[in-house]
């Protein structure tokens, strides 16, 4: 047996207590990230690029609730009420275009408000988690377009999901005949496979139901029979949204050969700017009237935001 001077044993004693101190604190700091790591999954709100909205919720049991399974099961409810109150706060909030939001459309009309409300109740949780605190988390998510869909809620038409893209493409131009004039060589001919409009840090707002105009004022594009296929609207929404031109070029919608535009303005109202402006000179310039008029009608359109 070893024995040590008073003075070492007290220094001894100082480590021994940090030691210890440090060793709890870190206990603590691992039991309370443990207790509340959740799912790893997508953040909540409008993935506009995958064309899903998501949201989360969090629940407890009743205070006192001594049976493990009733208590797990009265959290994962609880906590599946406040993910359906976040998500239907989300949905109200969309932008359907300029002026009017989901909320606002619901309200006005009541055969809408039945649709949605009905769509809501329907949605099931994706994803839920167990906490060590006995808390419950679980993950929604509704799609913006297709069959079943919110826009399946809000507009008549019957959804027309396009599963391949690049076999929607418009007929090709009359292929010039021999050969090019200037350098003596076949011409060749791309058929442009859809249009990708470059809004990047124009403020632009993400909508369900963005336009396209000119800059004299005229509508090129919009959710209206006049412009688009409503089916194919509806099953595939009016537009794709990228957040990166990268992302926009990697797009089905626009299959491999998109003409890339840009827009010289953004417009809307007071509360949010959802539409675009486009000079006449790029479409005159860069794609037959034809082939614009199909891949506008068939929805083939892109925006980066």
């Amino acid at each position: 047996m070893i024995c040590l001077p008073a003075h070492e044993r007290s220094r001894c004693s100082r480590i021994n207590a940090s030691l210890i101190a440090y060793t709890l604190i870190g206990l603590l700091f691992c039991s309370a990230g443990a207790a509340h790591s959740g799912p790893q999954g997508p953040e909540t709100g409008v993935d506009w690029d995958s064309g899903f909205v998501y949201a989360r919720g969090l629940g407890l049991p009743p205070e006192g609730e001594t049976n493990l399974a009733l208590a797990k099961r009265h959290a994962e409810r609880a906590a599946q009420l406040d993910a359906m109150r976040n998500l239907t706060e989300i949905i109200h909030g969309l932008a359907i275009d300029a002026e009017v939001t989901v909320h606002n459309r619901m309200a006005s009309d009541h055969a809408i408000n039945t649709r949605v409300s009905g769509f809501l109740r329907g949605v099931q949780p994706i994803e839920t988690h167990f906490h060590e605190d006995r808390s419950a988390e679980v993950l929604v998510r509704v799609a913006l377009n297709g069959d079943g869909s919110l826009s399946d809620s809000l507009y008549p038409a019957e959804p027309r999901v396009i599963d391949d893209w690049t076999a929607l493409l418009p007929p090709a131009p009359q292929q010039p005949t021999g050969t090019d004039a200037v350098g003596g060589t076949d011409t060749v001919v791309v058929v442009v496979t859809g249009i990708i409009i470059n809004a990047d840090e124009m403020g632009l707002v993400p909508s369900l139901s963005p336009a396209v105009f000119l800059e004299d004022g005229s509508t090129i594009y919009a959710r209206s029979p006049d412009h688009v296929d409503p089916e194919i609207a509806e099953g595939n929404g009016l537009v794709g949204w990228a957040s990166t031109l990268d992302a926009a070029r990697e797009s089905e919608r626009v299959a491999t050969h998109p003409l890339i535009l840009t827009a010289t303005a953004v417009k809307g109202t007071a509360l949010r700017a959802t539409d675009l402006v486009l000079s006449s000179d790029q479409l005159e310039d860069d794609i037959d009237p034809k082939s614009l008029g199909f891949l506008l009608r068939n929805c083939k359109v892109v925006i980066v935001y």
